[in-house]
């Protein structure tokens, strides 16, 4: 469920391309997602699809940004967390 989840929060943030939703969309699922799986990292889930995602569909030197642009709308903690999961991707 977790992964299912963090994969729609990506693709629904990637349609939206509007970094100040995921706050929203991350919450909304968290909350989902600890009915069935409190112990998730539903962060983790959604910043690996989401980089995947931009990798396979962008130029590799637009890659940046763009991941950069969509996590930007997170806040303190949350975001360092997102940004150290994306720039340890392999």
């Amino acid at each position: 469920m977790p992964a299912v989840a963090g994969t729609l929060v990506a693709w629904t943030l990637l349609e939206l391309a509007d970094g100040s939703a995921l706050p929203l969309l991350l919450d909304e699922a968290e909350h989902t997602v600890r009915l069935v799986a409190p112990e998730a990292d539903l962060l983790q889930e959604v910043v690996q699809p989401l980089v995947t995602t931009v990798r396979r569909i962008t130029p590799a030197d637009q890659v940046r940004p763009i991941v950069l642009r969509l996590l930007a709308g997170l806040d303190g903690e949350t975001h360092v967390k997102a940004l150290k999961i994306f720039f340890t991707m392999p």
